[in-house]
């Protein structure tokens, strides 16, 4: 995962959430954890799971990865942000677009 932190070092763990297809859970993830460099702008390595829903195929999945169309997809995820020194937080994000994920990840 690529990441500019311009300010100082963290660490990201108990990555979790669901990723959806209008509004049906098609499967759930998990990653982490991994600590970020302060002043810099890097890719990390981080370990995740994938697990599709039952009512998913993988038929399913390829159709939607080859269609390359992720429309309609979006994602619930938290992630705890822990500064180096001990503060931490957990982070809450609900209904992200996945495209809107996947085209910053291009762009950066």
């Amino acid at each position: 995962m690529g990441i500019d932190d311009p300010s100082i070092g963290f660490t990201l763990s108990g990555i979790e959430g669901i990723v959806k297809y209008n509004d049906r859970v098609v499967g759930n993830f998990s990653g982490g954890p991994v600590s970020v460099d302060g002043h810099s702008s890097q890719v990390y390595d981080m370990n995740c799971t994938a697990t599709l829903s039952k009512d998913v195929s993988l038929a399913e999945l390829f159709a939607w990865a080859a269609n390359k169309n992720f429309d309609g997809f979006t994602t619930d995820f938290s992630a705890k942000v822990r500064v180096l020194g001990g503060i931490g937080k957990t982070l809450k994000f609900k209904d992200v677009p996945l495209k809107k994920l996947l085209d910053k990840a291009k762009t950066d």
